[in-house]
């Protein structure tokens, strides 16, 4: 059966360039490949492709990336990555997605070297297998509650199958990962008729979503920390006006409003507070302007309400 991705849930916030620009690197390095003879062609992947007898050559952990043998190789890795690495983009930024892109495919590199069978060393690696597998790890863990289209094929049967269906972006690049780990395991000690290497397929992927658990993860205990300082932010208001400390709940007022705006429940506490400290025209006026702004359907009012009425007089 082939299942071939063509569309995630959403499109990102922001122009992927980074994705874009990796694409068109690897387009551009490919085509200038093409027009070089054979003999020239070899020497360029045994020059700057991954051998393993020769790891001590560190550069080549990283312009391996960039090489492709066949047509099918390099549009295969720049569809996956033009699907699922705009997204992953979007969420880690372009410098995260550019650093998270290289280290895949400098720890799939390092993979293939702790895995490859000794009669195998002087055969160069080569394509970005490894760093778009990274991509994929991570785009499997931040975003796991999301879909992915995927067009379908089975022809094993009298009448073929096609069609398109919604699939969990976990489900299907878990999937994934499932059929590269059982070929990894199966192919592993075959000869060198095996052009794939599947455990560097492995490792960027693992590397990925591991960086994918640890950032979100990151991003999980930033929220919970916003949530505990905006409760203790509420709470020295709430403080100050038990204790009447009127001009301290006014101060801690403008920090709440200052970082989280004005909560609808407490429009009116500004006047309120103005009204406490003896300023009635100025109560007044403020609460003149939370009417004038409900009647003209603006809702309640925001942090820049919230901020100008906190101007002394």
């Amino acid at each position: 059966m082939l299942l071939l991705p063509y569309r995630t849930e959403r499109a990102p916030e922001r122009p992927p360039w980074i994705t874009w620009l990796t694409v068109a690197i690897n387009l551009v390095v490919f085509l200038w490949t093409v027009f070089l003879d054979p003999v020239s062609r070899d020497i360029l992947f045994f020059d700057r492709g991954f051998v393993p007898a020769e790891w001590h050559r560190w550069s080549n952990f990283l312009t391996c990336l960039f090489l492709h043998n066949g047509w099918l190789h390099v549009l295969g890795n720049m569809f996956f990555l033009a699907i699922f690495g705009p997204l992953v983009e979007d969420r880690l930024g372009r410098l995260g997605y550019a650093a998270l892109y290289l280290a895949s495919g400098l720890l799939a590199s390092m993979t293939h070297l702790l895995t490859t069978p000794e009669f195998l060393w002087d055969v160069p690696c080569i394509g970005a297998s490894g760093a778009v597998s990274g991509i994929l790890g991570a785009a499997a863990v931040l975003q796991a509650g999301e879909t992915v289209r995927v067009f379908y094929c089975w022809i094993l049967t009298a009448h073929p199958l096609f069609g398109k269906v919604d699939v969990p972006a976990l489900g299907f690049l878990g999937l994934w990962f499932l059929g590269q780990f059982v070929y990894a395991v199966s192919f592993s000690e075959l000869s060198a008729s095996v052009e794939v290497a599947y455990w560097a397929h492995v490792g960027g992927f693992a590397f990925g979503a591991l960086a994918g658990l640890i950032l979100g993860l990151g991003r999980s205990l930033r929220t919970i920390g916003d949530s505990w300082a905006r409760a203790r932010r509420r709470k020295a208001v709430t403080g100050a006006l038990r204790a009447g400390a009127w001009a301290r709940a006014e101060e801690a007022l403008e920090a709440l409003v200052r970082h989280d705006g004005l909560p609808a429940e407490w429009t009116l506490l500004p006047a309120r507070l103005a009204l406490e400290r003896g300023s009635p025209e100025a109560a007044a006026e403020q609460a003149s302007a939370v009417f004038r702004q409900a009647q003209n359907g603006a809702g309640l009012l925001g942090s820049r309400f919230g901020r100008a009425s906190f101007q002394r007089e």
